[in-house]
């Protein structure tokens, strides 16, 4: 299977919005870093919520033919980091994104919009 980042990305997106992800955001920035193409942001209100959601975007990534490189925090932290190498997700705490003020950091790069992708579920 070849593996497609942006579909991907658009895949996990969706997914993230249709699983309570609140205010979640794709960019690309490509043009900012060369450590990934894209990154996808969102907010969760519990810790639950965001485990959740990083155990679903793990499996995305697999079943959709991509790797993973490393997360960093787990369960209680407010800020989960999922390397899958070209698509680096970040799931906050609101009030984390909130006081990191994280999309200003990205506001130079393109949004792309995902909302006419199907959320897909992982196995």
């Amino acid at each position: 299977m070849d593996y497609d980042s942006l579909k991907t990305a658009k895949k996990l997106a969706a997914a993230l919005d249709f699983h309570k992800g609140e205010e979640v955001k794709l960019y690309d920035v490509s043009a900012l870093t060369p450590l990934a193409l894209y990154y996808i942001v969102a907010s969760f209100s519990s810790a639950r919520r965001a485990s959740g959601a990083e155990d679903e975007c793990e499996e995305i990534i697999y079943k959709n033919g991509g790797n993973l490189s490393h997360v960093e925090g787990k369960s209680s932290s407010p800020w989960i980091l999922i390397d899958g190498e070209d698509i680096i997700i970040h799931l906050f705490s609101e009030e984390e994104r909130a006081r990191l003020n994280f999309d200003e950091l990205l506001k130079r790069c393109p949004e792309i919009d995902f909302s006419s992708e199907e959320p897909e579920k992982g196995e």
